[in-house]
């Protein structure tokens, strides 16, 4: 079988910093407990790498004993809780820069009387630390929130100025969407500032698939179901092409093969991985598709 992988496809550029980031800080910790505040990426098999690694996942900042290294995962942090991690561990700071910079652009905006919109899943980690950046804010995750929050916003005359901005991993076009809007419904008393924070490299990941999965019978998007910027892409591709499958592993591919799904040596197969998928995982994939 013929294999197709796209550039930009696995760790992006952010993750790909941690990863040095943390292994590095394994070896000078030496018995000291590292632990990461929620998990470094959204993958379970790359966890469960760390793990291997003595490298622990928790959850509730509380368990994490005294006198270990807590490490601030690449979503980045609400900035209270940061405060207290730094307050109480050593800590090391693995946010995305491109998040971290956004964070910052928050903060300015909201020190300068800025409300700030953000377009994203209301629940995502980066999406929660934005926030606590922010004066007052409202994250849209859908067209169909809009009128509301257009609506409110005109019933109130104490908004002068709107920042406008996107999590790094949503799709550009509810970003231009909600941009627009806001920007065509208010009045020209209120100035709307939008800044695309949308990673560029995921949009270009997205861009080359696009391009390549002309040439391929078959799409296969490895990701974690958790991750945003893999199930955009999938969406993405889906859309697309429908023979698109979005899997986690090679077990997720041999299941697809077992509901019926052929793979034959006369195919070709476009591979692409999220940003948060790595490089173990798409080579365990590509092999078993090689072998075909």
């Amino acid at each position: 079988m013929k294999i197709l992988i796209p550039a930009h496809s696995g760790f992006c550029p952010g993750v790909k910093t941690a990863e040095t980031g943390i292994l590095d800080a394994r070896v000078r910790a030496g018995e000291t407990p590292i632990f990461v505040y929620g998990e470094l990426i959204h993958n379970k098999r790359y966890i469960r790498h760390l793990e291997e690694q003595d490298i622990r996942t928790a959850h509730d900042k509380n368990v994490i004993p005294g006198g270990s290294v807590a490490v601030i995962r690449t979503h980045g942090l609400d900035r209270n809780e940061e405060t207290e991690l730094r307050g109480r561990f050593d800590v090391i700071d693995l946010t995305c820069v491109k998040v971290k910079k956004l964070q910052e652009l928050i903060g300015k905006h909201a020190a300068g009387g800025y409300y700030t919109v953000i377009a994203g899943k209301k629940d995502h980690p980066e999406v929660r630390g934005l926030i606590s950046y922010a004066g007052e804010c409202t994250v849209i995750e859908s067209q169909a929130e809009l009128s509301g929050f257009i609506g409110s916003i005109r019933a109130r005359n104490d908004i002068a100025r709107i920042l406008v901005v996107s999590q790094t991993t949503s799709p550009e076009e509810l970003f231009r969407c909600v941009a627009e809007t806001i920007r065509s419904s208010l009045p020209d008393s209120i100035a709307v500032e939008a800044v695309n924070s949308i990673c560029r490299v995921t949009t270009l990941r997205e861009e080359k698939s696009l391009e390549l999965q002309k040439q391929a019978d078959i799409t296969i998007v490895i990701g974690d179901d958790k991750s945003s910027n893999s199930r955009k892409l999938y969406e993405i591709l889906k859309k697309a092409s429908p023979a698109t499958y979005f899997i986690e592993s090679l077990d997720g591919l041999k299941e697809i093969e077992a509901g019926g799904v052929a793979l034959t040596s006369g195919m070709t197969a476009l591979v692409v991985s999220s940003s948060s998928t790595p490089r173990f995982v798409e080579d365990e994939v590509t092999g078993y598709l090689e072998k075909i």
